[in-house]
């Protein structure tokens, strides 16, 4: 049969189709256009959790958090706190900033774009920075791929003026400027080494291939094919009045980060009611545009392993319930950790407006939630 476009796009979409099909987690899968996801009814489980929850919201004592889990397509929320002393109620409607979860998107965005033909994963970086003196070292030219694997060879940031905003001042002629001048220390896919730098220029080049800037991407290409209203680089006054302020651990009032060309690093806010809509697409917990599936696909899987195994912007590690993929962050005045199991149909998401790590939290809850029958 001869491959035409049409041809081409049937037997993916039948793949997707099949792939979707076979995940364990479909079992109570809805549509991601047909509203909220429905609740979870186990009463034992939701306590369990709930225990969880409160005794670390007390013993950090965090301002305000906000927690939600998929099991099976679904959903439950446990909110507590306020968004600052004397503020508003947590609910799952809260924006937070997600922080370095943000790099899991730009991976998914990386998966799409190459699905659509407009990057591959091997397209070099000096495809968008040219005279980059940081695009190659020993004859390896960088690659999408290797930004996304944290192997590109960048250092973990950029430079800064302002370590209270450190990404504020960091534009793409900055951006443009360094490439051209910094000489890599490491040879591109050899090593892993977080780069926060290297995410950033990934996001730039991915917004040259569509043509649209990055939040404008993440919109059209993530967040409108799954209902995340709420989901975006830049807030507008209706979204900003429900945002929970930034705190320092000891709970003084911390300044929020501004992002510039590393966006795609960590510049995105959501809530827990939209942040869990992300999780259940990735765990088959509801249907999605045939693309985006594949997608999501593309990104969870393996692309290093080794010293780490890590696929496209997500972490990846094996726990006796199956494979997890998970990943933290951490911005001024706010700390975030996700966990999702496909295997398993799970995952977990915990936002709070305070600096410090939600990450044992999350995973004490993806135990429970995979111990459950």
């Amino acid at each position: 049969m001869q491959l035409t476009r049409k041809n081409y796009w049937l037997c993916i979409a039948m793949v997707v189709l099949v792939g979707v099909l076979a995940l364990p987690a479909l079992r109570s899968a809805v549509n991601a256009r047909a509203g909220e996801l429905p609740p979870i009814k186990d009463g034992e489980l939701l306590d369990k959790i709930g225990k969880e929850c409160a005794a670390y919201f007390d013993a950090k004592g965090f301002t305000g958090m906000a927690v939600a889990v998929v099991k099976d397509g679904g959903v439950a929320y446990f909110n507590y706190g306020s968004t600052e002393k004397k503020g508003k109620p947590i609910n799952e409607n809260t924006l937070f900033e997600i922080a370095s979860l943000t790099k899991t998107f730009t991976g998914t965005l990386l998966a799409d774009l190459s699905l659509q033909g407009l990057v591959s994963l091997d397209t070099t970086v000096n495809s968008f920075f040219d005279e980059s003196k940081s695009g190659e070292l020993d004859g390896v030219k960088m690659t999408l791929k290797h930004l996304a694997t944290h192997t590109s060879g960048l250092p973990r940031d950029p430079a800064t003026t302002n370590p209270l905003n450190p990404f504020s001042d960091f534009s793409r002629q900055d951006m443009n400027n360094f490439m051209r001048a910094h000489i890599l220390r490491r040879t591109p896919g050899t090593v892993y080494e977080y780069s926060n730098l290297g995410m950033g220029v990934l996001g730039e080049c991915l917004s040259d291939a569509y043509g649209k800037p990055y939040d404008t991407m993440l919109r059209e290409l993530i967040c409108d094919k799954l209902g995340m209203s709420s989901t975006t680089v830049f807030p507008d006054e209706a979204l900003q009045a429900r945002k929970a302020k930034p705190h320092l651990a000891s709970g003084t009032s911390a300044k929020e980060w501004d992002f510039d060309a590393m966006q795609a690093a960590g510049g995105i806010k959501s809530t827990a009611r939209d942040m869990i809509r992300y999780l259940a697409a990735n765990v088959g917990g509801f249907t999605v545009d045939l693309r985006l599936a594949e997608a999501m696909a593309l990104a969870q899987q393996s692309h290093l392993s080794g010293q780490r195994t890590i696929g496209l912007g997500w972490h990846a590690g094996v726990r006796p319930y199956g494979k997890i993929y998970d990943h933290n962050g951490l911005v001024g005045g706010y700390c975030s950790s996700n966990i999702i199991c496909p295997q398993a149909g799970a995952g977990v998401i915990v936002l709070a407006n305070n600096n410090g790590s939600v990450d044992a939290l999350a995973s004490a809850i993806m135990n429970v939630l995979c111990s459950s029958k």
